[in-house]
């Protein structure tokens, strides 16, 4: 079996969510070989940093944790959809993804090739969008997740996050998965009672 990691690095000046709310990535040393005979870092970040995923508290008041989350939604069967030729501002409609065999025990990942405008400067410059009539109708099917390369609308998350479902963003590296159908493990910090955390995420392959 193949272990795809399909994370971004997370390290000062990387890729951020404009809003100001977001923190930027920072990692500064407190204790050093020299000095504690052990080396200790101090990170701050966002709840969304890098590869993330979104709990539905994120969007949806009193709605469940990212440290509640069933660990049946974190691994779990996922169908790809590889969507190639997909340009600035294009639009992912609901006829394009309907193919899939979506049932409730798998999760969905759309590479629309995006991930590789990460840390370039355009990543949240006239992206693709996956338009919410999409959304609602991968949340329709039973879809466990959106795990996907490219920012999602306010829209999309309040309709994915308000049916108790997960969203999965920032994924990398999504050209090597060479495969139409495969085991995602999804695995945010334990953070308790807050609306997401990082993730390392890995596609198991074969």
């Amino acid at each position: 079996m193949e272990l795809i990691d399909l994370s971004v690095d997370l390290y000062y000046g990387m890729t951020r969510f404009w809003g100001d709310y977001h923190a930027s990535f920072s990692c500064e040393e407190t204790g050093s070989y020299e000095r504690d005979k052990c080396q200790v870092h101090k990170i701050e970040m966002a709840t969304h940093t890098g590869t993330h995923i979104d709990a539905p508290a994120h969007f949806i008041e009193g709605a469940m944790t990212i440290d509640e989350v069933p660990l049946n939604m974190l691994v779990s069967d996922c169908v790809v959809c590889k969507l190639d030729g997909i340009g600035e501002n294009s639009h992912i409609t609901p006829g394009m993804l309907s193919h899939l065999e979506i049932t409730p025990d798998v999760g969905i990942l759309i590479n629309t090739g995006w991930y590789k405008q990460w840390n370039t400067g355009n990543f949240y410059k006239d992206f693709p969008i996956l338009d919410p009539e999409t959304a609602q109708m991968l949340v329709d099917k039973g879809a466990k997740f959106i795990a996907s390369d490219l920012p999602l609308s306010a829209e999309v998350h309040l309709i994915v996050l308000g049916a108790d479902r997960l969203l999965i963003e920032n994924l990398a590296n999504l050209d090597a998965v060479n495969a139409d159908k495969i085991k995602l493990l999804a695995l945010p910090l334990k953070v308790r009672a807050v609306d997401g955390a990082p993730a390392r995420v890995v596609a198991m392959v074969g």
